[in-house]
């Protein structure tokens, strides 16, 4: 049994107002008499299995908040333990009290009965004939009495800061303020453990940077966690020096005619849609088509381990002069796997992205006129897409089946590492 809850256990051996608080050997010791962060075991087993609470592609917001997580865990911690000291303090000293309130109680009856004896009890005392004459005194009782009255007050001040530390609500319950605490400490450090998982999952299928959570240990594991989240908090700033960002756009069909999927572009792109199959499958509004590694690794435009950050669609017409029109459009993009753990299933993403005002590259000379831009996090672009234009435009003046619509222009915001 800890001092702590030794002391608590004294004091309700005196008094009943903390009895509430005394614990037999054995038993859980109540929450202030030990440290806030024991218990990580059962607090985070749960959470420990396969399964991920967070997506593991958005693992640089992950990183940040399980820096924010852990921060006020260590704040709370430090409150806790401030928390403690004071409660041991003001415990401690309420037993030391009452035991030397109990001796000072016995040594006022000891003098009591025998300092009368020893000093005498006469005043205006005179010798006659060898007897001692004079009138017996009431000095020794009413010193008693009053040394009586000092113990009893000092008692009653220390049953009134008793009474305060079992009060509910007051500043001096530092039982109720330590629970508190823990219950604000306990949900950041789920949290805070649920961020790490996930991270550390992003940060080996992302960035290559292989380093597992700390496993769980009953005690200190605050502190172990906090230095595994600088570690690897590090260790991305490092991979975000050769980390680069930029804006591609691209039209869906090159304009050619009739040219088989493995003619040569007419530009320097590889071809995606020719304007036949673009028009084909403008009919039901499904535009199926792929992107691969040599979409990126042109002579003259080379973007290495390309990753999406975001995506913008819009519409080419071939009258300019036609009102303004909006379509809403849906983006499927190429799924994303990746491994949690060996011989564990992956966790698969299937990003799906709403543009709801996809409008006339005409009427959008300032391409951030219409809020269309849409975050995705390091998916991967290369793979199988599937854009889903309505049949018909926002005010349904426009078919999607028509010339209105004579290309699709994609915009993409891409990260991705410099050579």
């Amino acid at each position: 049994m800890n001092t702590i809850q030794k002391t608590f256990n004294e004091l309700a051996l005196n008094t009943d107002i903390l009895s509430n608080l005394s614990v037999n050997e054995g038993e859980t010791p109540i929450p202030i008499s030990e440290p806030i962060d024991t218990g990580a075991q059962q607090l985070l087993g749960n959470y420990s299995n396969t399964w991920l609470t967070y997506p593991p592609n958005e693992v640089e917001y992950l990183v940040q908040t399980l820096n924010e997580h852990l921060e006020n865990c260590l704040e709370i911690r430090q409150k806790a333990q401030d928390l403690e000291i004071m409660a041991f303090k003001e415990t401690s000293e309420q037993v030391l009290q009452r035991k030397i309130s109990a001796i000072l109680m016995e040594q006022l009856h000891l003098f009591k009965d025998n300092e009368p004896k020893l000093l005498g009890n006469i005043v205006n005392a005179n010798i006659d004939n060898n007897h001692i004459n004079g009138s017996n005194s009431d000095y020794w009782q009413k010193l008693f009495d009053k040394q009586q009255q000092q113990l009893e007050l000092r008692l009653a001040d220390a049953n009134n800061k008793l009474e305060r530390l079992a009060e509910n609500g007051s500043g001096n319950n530092f039982v109720e303020r330590f629970d508190f605490l823990k219950n604000l400490f306990e949900k950041d450090m789920i949290e805070a453990y649920c961020r790490a998982r996930a991270a550390a999952v992003g940060l080996k299928n992302i960035y290559k940077i292989d380093q597992a959570v700390p496993n769980i240990t009953d005690n200190g594991y605050l502190d172990k966690l906090v230095l595994w989240a600088r570690d690897v908090t590090y260790k991305l700033e490092k991979k975000f020096f050769n980390i680069r960002e930029t804006t591609i756009a691209f039209a869906l069909n090159d304009g050619s005619t009739g040219a088989p999927a493995a003619a040569a572009p007419v530009f320097d792109a590889p071809r995606i849609i020719t304007l036949d199959a673009f028009k084909n499958s403008r009919t039901n509004g499904r535009f199926d088509f792929s992107i691969d590694e040599a979409f990126f690794d042109r002579p003259n435009f080379k973007l290495n381990k390309a990753r999406l950050k975001g995506l913008d669609i819009h519409i080419i017409s071939k009258d300019d002069k036609q009102p303004h029109e909006f379509w809403r459009v849906t983006a499927k993009l190429p799924s994303l796997k990746m491994e949690i753990a060996p011989g564990a299933p992956q966790h698969h993403y299937e990003p799906k992205l709403f543009i709801p005002m996809a409008t006339y590259f005409a009427h959008c000379p300032d391409l951030n006129a219409v809020p269309n831009h849409r975050e995705v996090n390091n998916v991967s672009p290369l793979g199988d897409w599937t854009l889903h234009i309505e049949k018909r435009s926002l005010s349904s003046k426009s078919e999607t089946n028509s010339d209105v619509i004579d290309n699709i222009i994609i915009r993409m915001r891409i990260a991705y590492e410099k050579e």
